[in-house]
C-alpha cells in the first residue's frame, strides 16, 4: 500500500474523505470467510460498500470442507453462509446485505482463486477508477500478486472480524485517495 506509514493511513477516516471515492469495492480472500463468513454481520462506516466474492473462492471453500479437521468446518459454515446469499434473486447483480446498504456480488471465474481475486480487482479499477477498491486477504503471496499488478491490497493480520473489517474498508479507502 505504498510507503504511507499507519499513522497517515488512520488519519484518513471514512467521513473525512468527502471529495475521495463515492464507492468502494472490496474482494474478499477465501481465508477471511473462514473467520468471517456471515457477511450480513459485516459493518462498515461507508454507505457504499460492496464485497465481492469470486465462484473460485466459493469453490476453494468447497473443497476444504470435505476435511475432518477444524479448517472444514469452518469452510462447511462459510460455505452454507455464502449459497444461501447465491441462491437469492439477482445475486449476481448484488444482494442488499440486512439493513447495512451493503451488498455482497458474486462473479464467475474459472482458475486460480488468487490470480482471479488480482484480475477481477484491477478490471474494477478500470471500469471504476473513482472508486476505492482492494483485494482483502491474509495471506502474504497474494497480497505481494496483487501489488505487483498494481491493485491495491489490505493485508489482514489474526483473526478477521468487524474490527478488521472496518479497518479494511478505511485502508481501501485511504488507497483510493492516495491514488487520487
Amino acid at each position: 500500500m505504498g510507503s504511507r506509514s499507519g499513522s497517515d493511513r488512520a488519519a484518513l477516516r471514512p467521513g473525512a474523505l468527502s471529495s475521495g471515492p463515492r464507492a468502494c469495492v472490496l474482494y474478499l480472500d477465501t481465508n477471511l470467510l473462514l473467520d468471517f463468513p456471515e457477511l450480513e454481520r459485516y459493518r462498515g462506516e461507508y454507505s457504499q460498500l460492496t464485497l465481492v466474492v469470486l465462484d473460485a473462492v466459493v469453490r476453494e471453500l468447497e473443497g476444504l470442507r470435505r476435511g475432518r479437521d477444524d479448517t472444514a468446518v469452518r469452510a462447511q459454515r462459510a460455505w452454507l453462509a455464502l449459497e444461501a446469499l447465491r441462491r437469492r434473486p439477482g445475486a449476481r447483480g448484488g444482494v442488499a446485505l440486512g439493513r447495512s446498504g451493503h451488498l455482497v456480488r458474486f462473479e464467475p471465474g474459472q482458475g486460480n482463486a488468487d490470480a482471479l481475486l488480482v484480475e477481477h480487482a484491477a478490471a474494477a479499477l478500470q471500469r471504476q477508477p473513482e472508486a476505492a477498491v482492494a483485494v482483502v486477504t491474509r495471506d502474504r503471496a497474494l497480497a505481494d500478486q496483487a501489488r505487483a499488478g498494481h491493485v491495491p491490497v489490505v493485508q489482514v493480520h489474526g483473526t478477521f472480524d468487524n474490527v478488521q473489517f472496518q479497518r479494511a474498508v478505511r485502508d481501501a479507502l485511504a488507497e483510493a485517495r492516495w491514488r487520487a
